[in-house]
């Protein structure tokens, strides 16, 4: 008896604390649900508004396309991520051109510096066979600090071919100055020619990139690999 006399105060002083934090106890879950249903809803109105604009084109769209997975090697991915999805494909003709765009992510660093990375890739399919090849303007940088304001910052804009899938000869003048132009990188993988935005699917981006992709189409009809 005389030890449970003793512990009171400690029981007292605990009960105190659970009743000063009670709210605690039940806000948190609140909160968490809360969150979970607010991005819920805004997955379903971002669904709805793939769905909708390719139903107004007359294109297919599927939510999950893990086939597509398949096509995501190379540049711009650097095959280092983990539980790699393929979402919200559409997929349909623009003039004469077959189209297809489509939101790929990938969980990149551990523990607590995890984060899922989303790239949007829209392609257009070529009409006639053409080697691998990947280019990307060279002076990212350069244009990064000029968007800030800097307009003397002079880093370069020659573009360049990042080594891997294949090359452009030094002829290829047309090439580099469509890169010059659309700022844009662009690679030819498996019959397609495809062009790259950082972030999640975004459908104000897809006819703008397959207009620049259509003047890179016959362009591509005399690329030569190494």
């Amino acid at each position: 008896m005389g030890k449970i006399v003793r512990a009171l105060p400690a029981f007292r002083r605990l009960f105190s604390l659970m009743a000063a934090h009670w709210i605690w106890y039940v806000v948190s879950p609140i909160v968490v649900l809360g969150g979970a249903y607010l991005y819920y809803r805004r997955y379903q109105r971002h669904r709805a508004a793939v769905q909708s604009f390719a139903a107004e084109r007359g294109w297919s769209f599927t939510e999950c396309e893990p086939d597509l997975v398949g096509r995501c090697y190379g540049r711009p991915f650097e095959g280092y991520g983990r539980r790699r999805r393929t979402r919200h494909a559409v997929a349909g003709r623009w003039r004469e051109l077959e189209v297809l765009s489509f939101e790929y992510s990938e969980v990149v660093g551990h523990q607590n510096r995890a984060r899922r990375r989303w790239t949007q890739l829209t392609g257009v399919r070529l009409p006639f066979p053409a080697p691998e090849v990947s280019a990307a303007p060279r002076d990212t940088l350069g244009r990064l600090a000029r968007d800030l304001g800097f307009k003397r910052a002079g880093t370069g804009d020659e573009p360049f071919v990042r080594p891997g899938l294949g090359d452009l000869r030094p002829g290829d003048a047309r090439l580099r100055d469509w890169l010059r132009r659309h700022s844009r990188p662009f690679r030819v993988v498996a019959g397609m020619a495809e062009t790259w935005d950082g972030g999640r699917f975004d459908t104000r981006r897809v006819e703008p990139a397959v207009a620049d992709l259509a003047e890179l189409v016959p362009l591509l009809s005399g690329v030569h690999g190494r």
